[in-house]
């Protein structure tokens, strides 16, 4: 192996530890839990969730309390920033919608409640077609 092969292989490897290491510092950025449908209302009517994004297919429901760090006791005695308390993503409720439901007009109902619409991504479209044309290419 030559030297621009090996320094190509060390500049690999510490963007790879580099990564790592912004992973354990940073978190997950969402936590996200299935939720069913009558459980996602029942919960909105409650006033439990603060936001709804609404999909083609899904609702991504977003709790108006949310979870806390979490700490063990051995992190609360030890100094290491590894053990220190972990950092828990916002939770969002990801719920499936039934068909023919009127989801919509049933959270209009609702007070206090901001809903969404998110366009679908044409971009991952456009990838499915340029991919069935590619790899029959290749």
């Amino acid at each position: 192996m030559n030297k621009s092969q090996s320094t190509g292989m060390y500049i690999i490897l510490a963007i790879m530890v580099l990564a790592f290491v912004s992973m354990l510092f940073n978190g997950p950025a969402t936590n996200t839990q299935e939720l069913s449908y009558s459980k996602f209302l029942e919960m909105a009517k409650n006033g439990e969730i603060k936001s709804v994004d609404i999909d083609k297919e899904y609702l991504i429901a977003i709790p108006v309390n949310q979870p806390k760090e979490q700490q063990t006791e051995e992190s609360q005695k030890s100094v290491s920033p590894l053990l220190a308390p972990q950092k828990v993503g916002e939770l969002h409720y990801k719920v499936l919608i039934p068909t023919g439901a009127d989801v919509v007009e049933r959270l209009e109902a609702l007070n206090n409640l901001e809903i969404t619409a998110k366009k679908p991504s044409e971009s991952s479209q456009w990838l499915g077609a340029i991919g069935g044309l590619i790899l029959p290419l290749l």
